[in-house]
């Protein structure tokens, strides 16, 4: 007899658990609240262009990732990322050092982001030597051992430690913040992963050839009709401490041999109100920030030639991404996009505000220091918009979430059995974290179930 797998969730943790179900012979039925899947890895398609929502390239690490992509038959190019960075009140462009050619021509620029500079340069060299001394344990891989190192060390108290000066902190932070927030609040071991994976391997960032997105319209493919849109789900059932099945939101109750919950973990807690204090005590560790994104489609490159990235780590003006420039097939040719984001207090202050108000605003707010040679738009001069609003943007890792994660793992299946739960929270809060946790979930319901091959 058939068994059936109801997977809650239909971002890159649910995805990934239902493509991995369907390879040991499982139907699963994933049943997402939105009209969409993808989650954060989601996008959309409009008029011959394609849009991410949140995920915009792939570390190095990114193992159980990449191994979907090829078994999708998905290619991978490498991004090359010349970001040109507003600070006192001028612009300075660093470019992925490849050479000692580019290691000079980014001499002059990092000294102006205080990375060389006489107060900054040590604490430089210490963060850098630190990275590489726990490289094992601050990567994004399935076998990563972030929890090993995860304390209670905020990443405010480590650059305090460090004694990095504020114009260094303005560059390190600023770079934070357009999708984390507040970076000072997260645990000290997940920025450093972030900044050992992103910030100092520039030339070893990868994406899709479509954008992320094209990974989530690949996994739904495969999924097929095993996907309900618009279906939220009430409550996970628990009876006599087995996960029996779901009631979704207009009451129907569908009856399961296993259920995989693969949303946040905000909304974990909502929908599984009888887990054990234990249990919920680790989910209550995870929190998330808050970010807005804008999409504009446009008949021009918005901006200077070579750029991808213009930030502002000095005030509150979005940050400004040309998609196109790496990925040429994510716009009709002779077309580009322009990406601009916000974290923090200003995606507050935005957040409540209709669609025309935030596109109106946020370019506003780009065209005001606009980068020389770029061509920010009008507010009627783009062939399309999209704003992408995020409750919960980014998990923030905060200090010692790893750990209560980890022991919470072991203890799940002593509390309830045949409930498993996926995201990217369960591993590492990023996409691969997200996608291997799918993956192994997965592995262990089919194991449950009998049917691992």
């Amino acid at each position: 007899m058939a068994r059936k797998v109801v997977i809650v969730g239909g971002g890159a943790a649910g995805l990934s658990a239902g493509f991995t179900l369907q390879k040991h012979g499982l139907d699963p039925l994933l049943l997402e609240a939105g009209d969409q899947v993808g989650g954060r890895m989601g996008g959309d398609r409009v008029d011959g262009f394609s849009t991410d929502k949140g995920a915009d390239f792939f570390p190095s690490s990114y193992d159980v990732t990449f191994r979907i992509c090829e078994e999708l038959g998905l290619p991978i190019i490498r991004t090359k990322m010349d970001i040109g960075w507003y600070r006192h009140g001028r612009w300075v462009v660093t470019t992925p050092i490849d050479s000692l050619g580019t290691l000079l021509k980014n001499i002059r620029p990092f000294w102006t982001l205080g990375l060389l500079s006489p107060r900054g340069i040590w604490p430089t060299l210490k963060l850098a030597k630190g990275l590489r001394a726990d490289a094992q344990y601050l990567n994004y891989a399935s076998d990563h051992k972030i929890a090993e190192l995860d304390g209670e060390e905020t990443y405010g108290d480590f650059l305090d430690r460090l004694s990095v000066p504020k114009h260094l902190r303005v560059t390190l932070e600023g770079f934070l913040e357009l999708t984390m927030g507040y970076p000072e609040q997260f645990g000290a071991t997940w920025i450093r992963a972030f900044l050992g994976e992103v910030l100092f391997k520039p030339t070893q960032l990868y994406v899709p050839q479509g954008g992320c997105s094209a990974l989530s319209y690949a996994l739904a493919d495969r999924l097929g009709g095993g996907i309900r849109l618009s279906t939220p789900v009430r409550r996970i059932v628990i009876e006599d401490g087995v996960a029996t099945g779901v009631i979704t939101g207009d009451g129907e109750r569908i009856g399961a041999d296993a259920v995989i919950c693969a949303v946040p973990a905000t909304k974990a807690l909502e929908i599984m109100p009888d887990l054990s204090p234990r249990i919920r005590h680790a989910l209550s560790k995870v929190n998330y920030s808050r970010g807005i994104r804008v999409v504009v489609g446009l008949n021009h490159r918005p901006l200077p030639a070579g750029w991808s990235v213009a930030l502002y780590p000095e005030d509150n003006t979005p940050a400004l991404l040309d998609r196109t420039v790496n990925l040429p097939e994510c716009a009709p040719p002779g077309k580009s996009t322009l990406d601009l984001w916000v974290g923090r207090d200003r995606a507050e202050e935005l957040f409540p505000l209709d669609d025309e108000e935030i596109v109106r605003q946020m370019l506003g707010d780009a065209r005001r220091n606009a980068p020389p040679g770029s061509a920010i738009p009008n507010d009627d001069d783009v062939l399309f918009t999209r704003v992408y609003r995020w409750n919960e943007a980014v998990c923030m890792g905060q200090p010692g979430m790893f750990k209560a994660i980890v022991e919470m793992r072991s203890q799940l299946n002593q509390d309830v059995k045949n409930l498993f739960i996926a995201g990217d929270y369960m591993r590492s809060p990023i996409v691969n974290g997200a996608t291997t946790s799918g993956v192994e979930t997965a592995e262990e319901v089919a194991e449950v179930l009998g049917q691992h091959s």
